[in-house]
């Protein structure tokens, strides 16, 4: 990675992403919010690669609540029926030395049809890739 006053990452990979839970239940979960990360920071101009890359995102989804879309569709702005998710992310640079660690939580009470979770792991990729561009090297 290189020095400098200015945000230098340009590259990031994604070695882990899972869940607390012993049974790998809501692996979909996890896979959702690796892909839905993934497409956030490429969106903001990062690059993916595999390996090799200015710093290393690994994440934990510490809890997760279903809820009910059609409870949220028609009863959501009451809080009815929300989802509810937790996750801790690690970003650490190329030589392993964390930078930046945090949990981020996110919900859906309402939304089309009642919303659904891809909107929570949406909110929460935007919130890891500020914390991102808000870390400067």
């Amino acid at each position: 990675m290189k020095e400098g006053g200015t945000n230098s990452i340009k590259t990031f990979s994604i070695p882990e992403i899972k869940t607390v839970n012993k049974d790998n239940s809501y692996i979909e979960i996890t896979e959702k919010m690796k892909s839905t990360l993934k497409s956030e920071l490429k969106s903001q101009g990062y690059e993916y690669l595999d390996k090799d890359a200015d710093i290393n995102i690994y994440g934990t989804l510490l809890q997760f609540k279903e809820g009910n879309a059609t409870a949220r569709y028609f009863a959501g702005i009451y809080g009815a029926g929300k989802d509810e998710m937790t996750f801790n992310f690690s970003i650490k640079n190329d030589n392993g030395e964390e930078l930046i660690n945090g949990n981020v939580s996110g919900q859906i009470k309402t939304g089309a049809w009642g919303g659904e979770t891809k909107e929570i792991c949406q909110k929460i990729a935007k919130d890891i890739a500020m914390k991102l561009k808000e870390y400067k090297i």
